[in-house]
């Protein structure tokens, strides 16, 4: 039920788009850009970790080019592959124990390690955002719950307001480091005993469980 739930949903998002963008804007996209993007970018609002080693590796010529980029040496990819698999599979092994964390987690991965991560990505991690919240509320960690502010003032700010403080800041990584952490810290709750009184309470995935049955 819940993968047909899924696929409905994309079916339903596929037509928003073509009534909003137009049949030949989308089969544009799938056919000419798709192609490109799927060898990620170097361009400084790819918060993703591919594009922090694209524009590590090519240099600052590169950060603001928005075309395909050259390709990675053979050596490089693998080892972001590596990186990349090593990311999924310990969120999982971190998570396994706990749903909504796995939940949580998983769509963190899928921006941290994706060739393209636009930095309005980060809006898909205000469910996780607001599940940590209430985590953390429950439990009474406060000093957990303190530092998710600057760290989500960081996952907000546009990377063109970073570049304010110094046109050099895209030399790091930076994006691609708070989400790192961020990962971390909901990998981190899924090792966290859950408080009585947050388990009195149903969350998204534990509620959509409940209505299969």
């Amino acid at each position: 039920r819940v993968v047909s739930y899924a696929l409905a949903g994309l079916v339903a998002l596929m037509l928003l788009s073509v009534l909003v963008a137009g049949w030949q804007n989308n089969v544009t996209f799938v056919r000419d850009m798709v192609p490109r993007l799927m060898h990620g970018s170097p361009w400084y609002y790819n918060v993703s970790m591919p594009g922090a080693v694209l524009r590590a590796y090519l240099g600052r010529q590169y950060w603001a080019f928005e075309d395909e980029p050259p390709a990675l040496p053979v050596a490089v990819r693998l080892a972001l592959i590596a990186v990349s698999a090593a990311i999924v599979v310990g969120g999982y092994i971190a998570t396994r124990r706990d749903v909504e964390a796995g939940f949580m987690l998983a769509i963190a991965c899928g921006i941290l390690v994706s060739p393209v991560s636009w930095t309005f990505y980060m809006s898909w991690l205000t469910l996780s955002l607001l599940w940590l919240v209430r985590r953390y509320e429950d439990r009474r960690a406060w000093g957990r719950l303190t530092f998710l502010v600057p760290l989500y003032v960081l996952m907000a700010v546009k990377p063109d307001d970073l570049a304010r403080i110094t046109p050099e800041i895209h030399a790091v990584p930076l994006k691609a480091m708070v989400l790192l952490v961020y990962a971390g810290l909901l990998a981190w709750e899924a090792q966290s005993p859950v408080p009585e009184t947050g388990s009195a309470r149903q969350g998204p995935v534990s509620a959509l469980q409940a209505g299969q049955r």
